[in-house]
C-alpha cells in the first residue's frame, strides 16, 4: 500500500488529464481533444513517475515527448505558426 501511495501523484495527474480529454471529446465531438490531452497527460505522468524513481533523464524524456508532439503534430501536420527554438 505504501508503494502505491508513492505513485499517487502521477496516477492522479493522468486521471485528471484523461477526465478532461474524455469530457471535451464527448461534449465538443472532436477527437482532437482526446488525443491532445491524453498524450500530454501521459507524458507528464510518465515524467513524474520516472522522477519519483530517480531516473536520470526523466525531465529530458518529457521535454522530448512534448517537443516532438509540438513539432510533428502542431508544426508539420496542423501547420501552426510556431517558433522552433523553444522546443528543446
Amino acid at each position: 500500500m505504501k508503494r502505491l501511495r508513492k505513485y499517487s501523484v502521477p496516477i492522479l495527474m493522468l486521471a485528471v488529464f484523461e477526465t478532461i480529454a474524455i469530457t471535451l471529446w464527448l461534449t465538443k465531438n472532436n477527437i482532437f481533444y482526446l488525443f491532445n490531452f491524453s498524450y500530454i497527460g501521459l507524458s507528464l505522468a510518465l515524467g513524474t513517475f520516472l522522477f519519483i524513481r530517480q531516473h536520470k533523464y526523466a525531465r529530458r524524456i518529457v521535454q522530448l515527448m512534448v517537443g516532438l508532439y509540438m513539432l510533428i503534430y502542431l508544426g508539420i501536420i496542423s501547420r501552426e505558426n510556431m517558433q522552433i527554438e523553444g522546443f528543446w
